[in-house]
């Protein structure tokens, strides 16, 4: 049934968004599964419930429901960045990295995605990525001390310790 034939759809959709603001996963799940039919198209929608799929510990279908709605979007950079901190956190820090590009090339002024892709990059032990990264969220983000802070750890392990200090020092003026 399509959600405007149903007519208790809208009710399970305001359930569905109020339980996601207040972190009820499992609630939130419920109800975006009463609210879904196979014809829905909303990359909106399809992004929520794999938020919620992915809090209710069912990472692979979460990916699932946002390769849709990616596949529905793929001009819109928060969908890959959305996804790389998914991959991220489900220790695919590669896949994580390629899609933090995509979402770069389509909005090369997402501080967040380089503050996603320069964590994937630390741990990945890419301390000249991470210089670039968070040398380009201090760029667009100027009072970030936490980008600093990560900046110094990668100039350090660089072994670069006047930039160490500078960015030391900066972060704990901000």
């Amino acid at each position: 049934m399509k959600p405007s034939h149903n007519p208790n759809a809208d009710n399970y959709k305001a359930r569905a968004e109020a339980a996601m603001e207040r972190h009820a996963w499992p609630e939130a799940l419920e109800a975006w599964l009463a609210w879904w039919s196979d014809d829905v198209t909303n990359p909106d929608a399809m992004h929520d419930r794999a938020v919620c799929h992915f809090h209710c510990g069912e990472k692979e279908v979460a990916l699932t429901w946002l390769n849709r709605a990616a596949d529905t979007q793929p001009d819109y950079s928060y969908r890959y960045s959305s996804r790389g901190w998914m991959k991220q956190a489900t220790g695919d820090t590669h896949g994580a990295i390629e899609d933090y590009k995509k979402a770069l090339e389509l909005d090369p002024e997402d501080a967040a995605a380089y503050s996603n892709r320069g964590v994937a990059f630390r741990k990945l032990r890419r301390w000249g990525d991470v210089v670039g990264d968070f040398s380009k969220v201090i760029e667009l983000t100027p009072e970030d001390a936490t980008a600093f802070c990560t900046r110094a750890v990668a100039y350090g392990k660089l072994k670069q310790w006047g930039e160490t200090i500078d960015d030391c020092t900066r972060a704990i003026r901000l």
